[in-house]
This record gives structure tokens, C-alpha cells and sequence, in this order.
């Protein structure tokens, strides 16, 4: 029996329509990153994060202490945040110093996160939907203001987002009847990079 005419070309046609989503995506993201300008970025949370990564850095100490805006601040440890986030800006953002540059590095890796996110969300819909409704449903989440603005910031929105979806979608997988150990080891761990 002879597949129907143009078959062949619906997982292409699917393909290609992700990925222009995720170039929609990126685009979205990068544009925003490279056209905010964030008023005091190293405020509230983010000024936490950021004393976080200097002490780590400086004094192989996990504090808080705002010794960048305050030189005579001791830094003592402690555990207000956990330390996902700033192990993170710390790996990807190299030294730390309270520059534009260093944050802009940061914003631009989290746009990255964000693109990839939009991905997840597409094998995520994809467990439950068909792919006609699952690349809707990846569209909407490229076009989400909330995932683009987010990047902009020193907060940890961008990645925990990305381990959440890549967590529930290894999840899923992970009880399939024919799925591995190693499957579930690795949705395990992202549940735990999660926390």
C-alpha cells in the first residue's frame, strides 16, 4: 500500500517549522538582552547572587556579604540562597566583577537557556499533543514576554526554568516501559539541579 501523496514531507514540514520557532525565539531573546538597559542590575536578589559568586571567587566562602558595595563587610557563611544559581553564574560568566560586561555575559547565556527552554517545551507538548498543537504550543512559549525579559536580569528564572521542563519531559520518559536507568538517573538529577 502507497503512503499518501506529501506524507514524506510532514515531518520535514514539522522540522522546519520548529525550527524557525526556535529562531523566532533567539531572536526575541538575544533583542532583548542586547537592547534593555537595566537600571541598579545589582539590586535585591541579584545583589545577593552576585556577593555570593564574588565571595565563592575572592575568599572560597558561600556569603552573602555585599563586600563589592560595602569593602568592610565580613563575609561570614551562610545559606539564605541556595547554591544552584550562583555556582552557575560562576561557571558560566568567568571572573566575577560588578561590570556591564560580566552581566551582559550572564544575560546573554541565559537567552541561550531560554531558547533551549522553548525546545524543551516542544518535546514536553510533544509527549501530550500532536505536532500540529505541540509547535502551537512551543510558538506561544517563544513569544512568552516573560521568558525573553527574564534573561536581562541576574535571577535565577531562566535557568530553573529550562531544569524544570527538561525535568518533566526526562520524567515522562524516564516511565516509559522501555526506558533505562540511565534515563531516570538523568531526570533524577535534573530535579535535583532543580532544587
Amino acid at each position: 500500500m502507497e503512503a499518501p501523496a506529501g506524507a514524506d514531507r510532514r515531518p520535514r514540514l514539522a522540522w522546519l517549522l520548529l525550527a524557525l520557532i526556535l529562531a523566532l525565539s533567539a531572536w526575541l531573546q538575544f533583542t532583548v538582552v542586547a537592547q534593555t538597559e537595566v537600571a541598579a542590575p545589582l539590586r535585591a536578589d541579584a545583589s545577593d547572587y552576585f556577593a555570593y559568586v564574588l565571595n565563592l571567587h575572592d575568599l572560597g566562602v558561600y556569603s552573602r556579604a555585599p563586600r563589592w558595595r560595602e569593602p568592610g563587610a565580613v563575609a561570614t557563611p551562610d545559606y539564605l540562597r541556595p547554591p544552584g544559581y550562583p555556582v552557575f553564574l560562576r561557571l558560566v560568566g568567568g571572573l566575577p566583577e560588578a561590570s556591564f560586561e560580566w552581566l551582559h555575559r550572564i544575560a546573554l547565556w541565559q537567552a541561550a537557556l531560554g531558547v533551549l527552554t522553548v525546545a524543551c517545551c516542544f518535546l514536553l507538548a510533544s509527549e501530550f499533543l500532536a505536532t500540529p498543537m505541540a509547535l502551537f504550543a512551543t510558538l506561544l512559549c517563544a513569544v512568552n514576554p516573560w521568558l525573553a525579559t527574564s534573561n536581562a536580569y541576574l535571577l535565577t528564572e531562566s535557568l530553573f526554568t529550562l531544569l524544570l521542563f527538561a525535568a518533566t519531559w526526562l520524567s515522562i520518559r524516564a516511565l516509559r516501559p522501555e526506558s533505562n536507568r540511565r534515563l531516570a538517573l538523568a531526570a533524577g538529577l535534573a530535579w535535583a539541579l532543580c532544587s
